[in-house]
């Protein structure tokens, strides 16, 4: 908790730490080479691998649709 901190400690305080992303960007290219070369298999696949479920169908049901939206709060909706 910093309690009126001096303008000198104003760009430390702030700074945010650095995420190294090259590895991630790599597995990401990755997958989209893979969704693009093998469609909805690769889709099955990895909400297989990452998800840990296995679909049925990749397409969101209508009453899916209605069932998310209606748990969302209305404060948040009117946010």
């Amino acid at each position: 908790v910093y309690i009126e901190p001096s303008v000198n400690d104003w760009p430390k305080i702030i700074e945010r730490p650095a995420l190294q992303t090259d590895a991630l960007q790599q597995l990401v290219a990755n997958v989209m080479q893979n969704v693009q070369a093998n469609g909805d298999a690769a889709l099955y696949a990895y909400t297989h691998e990452f998800d840990k479920v296995q679909l049925s169908s990749l397409q969101v049901t209508p009453t899916e649709i209605a069932n998310a939206a209606n748990a969302i709060p209305q404060a948040l909706k009117d946010s």
